[in-house]
């Protein structure tokens, strides 16, 4: 005789999401700890470069491709790109320390912001999207 297992599909799928949860705020708060440390770098980048970064990574989707497709005419980093659309062009005082901090930034802060997206669309919906 086969057994049957004792959880539901909807609490199997809701045990799943709640495990997949746990594992995205972990990895996010690694994330927001990275992008801490690169705020507290000591000669590292401007209120106004962290800013720049900021507000690019909750921008539409045309907005980031815009960007990407000046980085790679152009031949610089997203960073740079960053900063150069900004209403003053920051990317001419940065030196190259700097601009590895704005990457390292841009990084944490685009991968905080992609796992807050991921939890927010599956794991806070309701299982039953999911069975």
């Amino acid at each position: 005789m086969a057994m049957v297992h004792k959880l539901t599909p909807y609490v199997a799928v809701k045990q799943v999401l709640r495990n997949h949860s746990t594992v995205v705020e972990f990895d996010a708060h690694h994330f927001k700890d990275v992008a801490s440390k690169v705020k507290g770098v000591k000669k590292g980048l401007g209120k106004e470069h962290l800013k720049a970064i900021k507000q690019h990574v909750p921008a539409p989707r045309s907005e980031h491709d815009r960007l990407r497709d000046i980085s790679i005419i152009q031949s610089e980093s997203i960073v740079t790109v960053v900063f150069d659309n900004t209403n003053a062009p920051l990317s001419t005082s940065i030196t190259d320390f700097q601009h590895a901090q704005g990457l390292d930034y841009y990084a944490a802060v685009l991968a905080v912001h992609d796992r807050e997206e991921l939890q927010r669309l599956l794991c806070r919906q309701s299982p039953d999207l999911f069975t």
